[in-house]
């Protein structure tokens, strides 16, 4: 999960999460509440909340290393943490309540920027209810250091998010490259991306150096491929009329 500066874990009943696009908090609710942050210890008891836990707080804190040992293993202390993302924490016995404060500058971590996450949140009110961006066209592109890099699971935070506004997705349409032998490093779509335009780019070189030419002549040609499918997209309209939204404005939830 995408956190703009703190969060707080709280006491419910149920398991829920909710962000506020505008707030500095997001408050993740679940159904136990540990005295510490050893999700090995109390927490244990309930595998699901046990998961959770560890899933949420990995990577904002973790066992620092101890030692190593001689047979050259690096051994971790399980007595004491270390910050990832949190540069601080506290807990607040009173209310249930973990306070996590996040290092500044922080964008994201395995998945969409907070920025991103935050527009996200923005749309859930009117833009989503009503149901304004259906028919419209949507497509998303990534990129990260490593040649995985998570980035499917950015680009299925995208295209999910586009779903749910019932926008129509666009996919890449260039065949993977790479994929044999004869292949190389120049290929067009070398990381075989489909869902979204993927792209690598090495850590240690500027933006004019990386990502390599084959990423972004795959970028090229799929922004001119949108533009094409945009073209036809609008002329379909005008012929045929706006995208029909069965149902609109109809059981409307109250915000």
């Amino acid at each position: 999960m995408n956190i703009s500066r703190t969060f707080a874990l709280g006491l419910v009943l149920s398991l829920s999460v909710g962000l506020s696009a505008t707030a500095k908090e997001a408050l993740i609710l679940t159904a136990d509440v540990p005295p510490g942050l050893d999700y090995d210890g109390p927490t244990a008891a309930s595998p699901a909340t046990q998961t959770g836990l560890a899933n949420l707080l990995e990577p904002l804190v973790y066992y620092p290393l101890s030692h190593v040992n001689e047979e050259g293993v690096r051994i971790l202390d399980f007595q004491n943490f270390e910050g990832r993302l949190a540069e601080s924490w506290t807990y607040d016995s009173a209310t249930l309540t973990w306070t996590f404060n996040l290092r500044r500058g922080v964008k994201g971590c395995g998945g969409v920027s907070t920025e991103m996450q935050a527009f996200i949140e923005l749309t859930s009110g009117p833009v989503w209810l009503d149901r304004m961006w259906t028919g419209k066209l949507a497509a998303g592109f990534t990129s990260s250091a490593g040649r995985s890099g998570d980035k499917l699971h950015t680009l299925q935070r995208l295209s999910i998010f586009a779903a749910q506004m019932g926008m129509t997705w666009v996919p890449v349409h260039l065949l993977g490259g790479h994929y044999s032998s004869g292949g190389s490093e120049n290929d067009l779509n070398r990381l075989a991306g489909y869902l979204g335009l993927m792209t690598q780019a090495n850590i240690d070189e500027p933006p004019n150096r990386t990502p390599p030419e084959a990423d972004r002549e795959t970028a090229r040609l799929f922004g001119h491929y949108l533009g094409e499918v945009a073209s036809r997209w609008v002329a379909g309209c005008e012929a045929l009329g706006p995208v029909p939204v069965p149902g609109h404005g109809v059981h409307r939830p109250a915000l």
